[in-house]
């Protein structure tokens, strides 16, 4: 009797791990149907070269401290804020009404970089604007981006097939080939044109067109450089092995933390230092683009896709553990057009305007 329950119980264990099984399956299942792109990126550690550090040594070693036009040397920025993402709230364009932020956009392969740029192109357009330029603001194509990067300025250290592109091959780009925008470009995003662009680069008609808009960059390494650049209306493209994760609620803010390591490109489009005077307390606004369901909701008006870091996490990213290795983090200001003048916008005055 005791082997016969014995048998019947591990009958039923069979069934039931069978079930929990079938299950399991049908959970995964539509995971990998609906967001099929979206797995090709997780699986492709997001786009950002294992070697960017060195590739970004090798190319812009030794930028000195970062300085807009008619802006004081000497001033401290530490304790200002610069919400350069606010701008958009005031201007239109052609997918975002006045007073809205611009809807999410996100990567379908690893083209992370580009994405990262067009996003501080955009936001500096706004910028601009806000402040009294009559411009209208306008979209970056990202794989046009994408394509001139490796292409042009990458090629051959980036064969077809490999997915991702360096960010210091990006700002060269930008620099040399511009940048169209989604209507020139004639055709909506999507990964297989990023990846065929990549491979291909764009268009010859379109890389002339590029070649009449172009902007520049000044690589930042330090926090007082990034900050500075920030204070100053220049979002910042940064690609970096920092995985945000362990998100805290502080200073009414979503604020992660490092936890392990990827390979990701992202902007950084704000800054506050009004909470203190500790680096720690101190904070950068990062705006990703992944769907806004891989970040916490934000608890005031950031944009969605967004977390804060904290001063003393960037500047950590941005020094070398020692002499003989690169940092794992480095960061570019970048600017729509060449050179980098200063903007008088009131940034507190704005945040006061937005709170009432």
């Amino acid at each position: 009797m005791g082997q016969t329950n014995m048998k019947n119980s591990k009958f039923w264990l069979h069934i039931l791990l069978a079930i929990l099984s079938l299950a399991g399956a049908l959970c995964v299942a539509p995971v990998m149907l609906i967001a099929p792109e979206l797995q090709k990126v997780v699986n492709e550690n997001f786009g950002l070269p294992a070697d960017h550090m060195e590739v970004a040594e090798a190319l812009h070693p030794a930028a000195g401290p970062f300085v807009a036009a008619d802006d004081d040397p000497q001033r401290n920025h530490a304790r200002e804020l610069a919400r350069l993402d606010r701008a958009a709230l005031f201007v239109e364009g052609d997918q975002k009404p006045f007073l809205a932020q611009w809807p999410v956009s996100i990567q379908q392969t690893g083209d992370c970089t580009s994405f990262a740029l067009a996003h501080a192109i955009r936001d500096r357009i706004c910028v601009q604007v806000a402040a009294g330029r009559r411009q209208k603001v306008v979209e970056p194509f990202p794989p046009y981006l994408y394509g001139a990067a490796r292409r042009s300025v990458g090629a051959p250290h980036i064969p077809c097939g490999k997915n991702g592109s360096h960010p210091s091959y990006a700002v060269i780009a930008l620099k040399k080939y511009g940048f169209i925008t989604k209507e020139e470009a004639g055709q909506p995003y999507s990964g297989s044109l990023a990846d065929r662009w990549g491979c291909s680069g764009p268009p010859s008609e379109l890389m002339q067109l590029g070649k009449t808009r172009t902007g520049d960059y000044h690589r930042c390494l330090t926090a007082d450089d990034v900050c500075r650049a920030i204070c100053n209306g220049y979002p910042c493209l940064w690609g970096t092995s920092f995985r945000p994760a362990a998100y805290v609620e502080r200073d009414g803010r979503e604020v992660t933390s490092r936890v392990g390591s990827w390979a990701h490109a992202m902007e950084i489009v704000g800054y506050d230092g009004t909470c203190s005077t500790d680096p720690d307390r101190q904070y950068f606004l990062v705006r990703n683009s992944h769907p806004p369901t891989d970040h916490p909701e934000p608890l005031g008006d950031e944009p969605d896709s967004s977390f804060w870091i904290t001063r003393k996490q960037l500047e950590a990213d941005l020094k070398a553990p020692n002499s003989r290795t690169p940092p794992s983090g480095e960061v570019y200001a970048i600017s729509d057009v060449s050179g980098f003048p200063a903007d008088n916008i009131d940034w507190s005055s704005l945040d006061r305007l937005i709170k009432d």
